[in-house]
C-alpha cells in the first residue's frame, strides 16, 4: 500500500511533470524508499532533498510553500 503524501503542493507539481517518484528519487540521488519516507512524513524532509526537488521541478515557490503540509495558502 502506498503511503499518504504529506506535501500536496510538491506532489501535484511532481505529477504535473509526468515523472514517477522513482524517477524523481533517481534524479536527485536518493533511494526511492527514502523519498517516500520523507514525502509521507515518516522521516524528516531534509533541506538538501527539498532543495534538490525544488531545483528538479524548476519551482518558483519557496521551500515553505512547496513543502507546506496543509496545501496551498488561501
Amino acid at each position: 500500500m502506498r503511503k499518504k503524501i504529506k506535501y500536496p503542493v510538491v506532489e501535484s507539481k511532481i505529477r504535473a511533470t509526468g515523472m514517477s517518484m522513482a524517477e524523481v528519487a533517481k534524479a536527485i540521488g536518493v533511494p526511492v524508499t527514502t523519498l517516500y519516507d520523507r514525502m509521507s512524513g515518516t522521516t524528516y524532509m531534509t533541506l538538501d532533498v527539498a532543495l534538490a526537488i525544488k531545483e528538479l521541478l524548476g519551482a518558483e515557490e519557496s521551500i515553505d510553500e512547496l513543502f507546506a503540509d496543509d496545501g496551498p495558502a488561501a
